[in-house]
């Protein structure tokens, strides 16, 4: 997408050594210091940082609260792709749209990440078996780390709405990417 590249890099600028737009929960400066004071900054992360930046910018996308949860979307500019218009503008959206906006920001700079639709959470109905509900449906990413595979991200805040079966919904996705 046209344009999204620098603004990730900048992005990973601002969240890299711990600065105000940091996860609370960063565990150190990201090494990016040599990429940046390069003559010509490469198009794409090295595979070691892969991981590590995923990370952090699922987290931001959740919890630098830059970004907010709703089911009603937005849009500032038509111009622009949705995605890239909530990334940029809106910072309002459902869990799609953060999906899909980390999964382009991971893209961007060339780590390997796919948008997984399914369904997170169910509801016992008696002696095994379920039920799934429309609302149990979500979105969230999948990154290609070198070494580990294919891992899961979620980058989308809390519903402040959320029911507590929502809220466990959630705390799988966590504890599956940790």
């Amino acid at each position: 997408m046209k344009g999204l590249r620098p603004w990730a890099w900048e992005l990973l600028d601002s969240i890299a050594d711990g600065g105000a737009r940091a996860s609370r929960s960063a565990t150190g400066p990201l090494p990016l210091s040599a990429l940046r004071e390069a003559p010509n900054r490469p198009e794409f992360l090295p595979i070691g940082l892969f991981e590590e930046v995923a990370r952090r910018l699922c987290r931001y996308f959740a919890e630098s609260g830059e970004y907010e949860y709703t089911l009603e979307l937005e849009r500032s500019d038509p111009a622009v792709d949705p995605v890239v218009d909530f990334l940029r503008n809106t910072r309002r959206g459902h869990c799609e749209r953060f999906a899909s906006g980390l999964a382009l920001t991971l893209r961007s700079v060339g780590v390997p990440a796919r948008l997984v639709k399914g369904f997170r959470g169910c509801e016992s109905t008696e002696e095994g078996k379920y039920q799934i509900r429309n609302y149990h449906a979500h979105s969230w990413v999948e990154a290609w780390i070198p070494g580990r595979g294919w891992m899961t991200f979620d980058p989308t805040p809390p519903d402040p709405n959320a029911t507590t079966r929502g809220l466990w919904s959630r705390a799988a996705l966590v504890f599956d990417a940790a």
